[in-house]
């Protein structure tokens, strides 16, 4: 019996300041210590990804969006939206990660708030 594939990509690891420790509201980084990133290059869809494999390396996709004139690049996961930085990155020793995605660590988007507790941290 096979399973379905999902989708295409590169495993990547999850970093946090241990001192800190993880500040994500039980974002995918309190829970996993890797990602698989899915993306549309080709030479960075590697490994075949299956429902069972999301649970132990969540899926998550490379954004990026102008800043002050910048290219800010991150990653986030990719079912929901509205997310932001929760103070971990993602990072591999693959040189397909550099060569495509980023000559450094890439701020992974991971942390949600409901409404009230964005009201309330934001005063």
């Amino acid at each position: 019996m096979t399973q379905e594939i999902i989708c295409k990509g590169f495993m990547a690891s999850i970093l946090e300041n241990k001192q800190i420790g993880n500040c994500s509201n039980h974002g995918i980084s309190k829970y996993h210590d890797q990602v698989t990133i899915v993306t549309d290059i080709k030479e960075c869809q590697v490994f075949e990804t299956t429902p069972h494999d999301t649970l132990t390396s969540p899926l998550v996709m490379i954004k990026k969006k102008n800043v002050c004139g910048k290219e800010y690049v991150y990653a986030e996961p990719i079912d929901g939206c509205g997310y932001m930085m929760g103070g971990s990155f993602i990072y591999s020793s693959d040189s397909r990660f550099r060569r495509h995605l980023s000559d450094y660590p890439i701020p992974l988007h991971d942390r949600q708030e409901p409404n009230e507790q964005y009201e309330q941290l934001s005063r």
